[in-house]
């Protein structure tokens, strides 16, 4: 007993230095290589940003809420989009098995990646949304998604191109673990990441990668203030 508590003194002793050091020195502090690289993605391909606000865009029913509760226990927020931009996507975005809320569920009703490039320009005219976030799921060929799939990819980086105030991210979840999906998985997101765009594999590692990237920003600017 001794001993264990001696062990997690010491351990708890040692934290308390790190966290000294890395208030003091502004580095970030990572807890495994996946999280210090995807944190690095962040800040390499991403503009400087110290709003939390993220539009989640793309999660379905259920996944959404599930996305939303990882947002808020990772330090992000949700928030609620203004009434003009909701009115404005309602112009051509169908009601029925819709949400033009925060998170959004609109694919099933849109026509085509022309109109969901649509939605991405009038989403970026919310003051309240600081980063865009967008979940996408990857599935067998068999479940011929895989044209709808290319297309929505050449939308995608035509949108990730265009200047806005938010970063835009795409977290990829793979609901099977089969050898042909995850080689896919692999396929787009190697595209997206040529065109500059961060590719994270879960909404987790996303969502904690963002709030250390935000932190490091708002860090910066208190810095420049003091």
């Amino acid at each position: 007993a001794k001993a264990a508590a001696s062990h997690t003194g010491s351990l708890a002793g040692e934290n308390a230095i790190w966290d000294a050091f890395f208030a003091q020195s502004g580095a970030i502090r990572v807890d495994s290589i996946e999280e210090m690289v995807d944190v690095l993605q962040a800040l390499v391909r991403l503009q400087p940003c110290t709003g939390r606000g993220a539009m989640l865009i793309g999660s379905a029913g259920g996944n959404g809420v599930i996305a939303t509760d990882i947002c808020a226990r990772e330090g992000l927020e949700v928030p609620d989009m203004s009434e003009e931009v909701q009115k404005e996507l309602r112009t051509f975005v169908g009601v029925a098995g819709t949400s033009v809320k925060n998170p959004m569920d609109v694919g099933m009703q849109l026509r085509g990646p022309d109109d969901f490039f649509r939605v991405l320009e009038v989403v970026v005219k919310d003051p309240n949304i600081d980063i865009i976030f967008m979940i996408a799921m990857i599935f067998s060929r068999r479940m011929g998604w895989w044209g709808g799939a290319r297309n929505m990819l050449k939308t995608l980086t035509k949108f990730a191109k265009q200047p806005r105030r938010q970063p835009f991210v795409i977290a990829i979840r793979c609901p099977t673990e089969q050898l042909e999906t995850e080689k896919d998985r692999l396929w787009v997101t190697t595209r997206f990441v040529k065109a500059g765009i961060p590719v994270f594999k879960t909404v987790e590692r996303s969502a904690r990668a963002l709030y250390k990237y935000t932190g490091y920003y708002r860090r910066l600017a208190e810095n420049e203030e003091a």
